[in-house]
């Protein structure tokens, strides 16, 4: 117990992070696909951040449950392509959105594996050229194109915009579990 609470007070966040209904923006940083302690760690503070009611037995539970649906979850999303660290953030997205709707409520291994496994999809953004800012449904990524993430299966409305270019808006069908990629060629003004 001392020892995780050392990880979450060592590991400081600098950058703010914002959910809507469809899609999480949240600070880039780099994943060490060997280092699953550091990423709960992260994820921890992630979670305390976005709902200060959750305590820190809350947390240790948590932790508990996420740790025996991890191996059902890089079986499930690991035979779709993703990699350990795309894993991870489906575990971080479900578990902040989980923790956003009830501070205090327990959720089992099955619950969370449930909506880890089904919610989430990978979205791939490429513009030519690169480096147009995105939103999807009206949230900004923190990266430009060329960008992934995961976020919400269903219909997603992208936009991009690239100085002294015509902005792009289209939409694009995410299917949880599995990445799909948006590519637009923007216009000169």
């Amino acid at each position: 117990m001392i020892r995780f609470s050392i990880l979450i007070i060592g590991f400081t966040v600098l950058a703010n992070f914002s959910l809507d209904s469809q899609t999480m923006d949240m600070p880039a940083r780099r994943c060490d696909p060997a280092d699953r302690s550091q990423r709960y760690a992260f994820m921890a503070k992630e979670v305390s951040q976005a709902n200060p009611k959750v305590n820190e037995d809350t947390v240790k539970a948590d932790l508990a449950v996420i740790e025996k649906a991890q191996k059902s979850l890089d079986e499930h999303y690991g035979s779709k392509g993703f990699g350990p660290c795309d894993v991870d953030r489906a575990t971080e997205l479900t578990w902040v959105e989980l923790r956003q709707a009830n501070a205090h409520r327990a959720f089992t291994t099955g619950d969370f594996i449930q909506k880890a496994g089904e919610e989430w999809g990978g979205l791939k953004i490429k513009s030519i050229p690169a480096g147009a800012q995105i939103w999807v449904d009206e949230a900004p990524w923190a990266k430009p194109t060329d960008a992934q993430d995961l976020t919400h299966e269903g219909r997603r409305v992208i936009r991009l915009h690239l100085d002294d270019y015509e902005d792009s808006k289209g939409e694009i069908d995410v299917t949880a579990g599995q990445w799909v990629e948006y590519k637009k060629t923007l216009k000169k003004k």
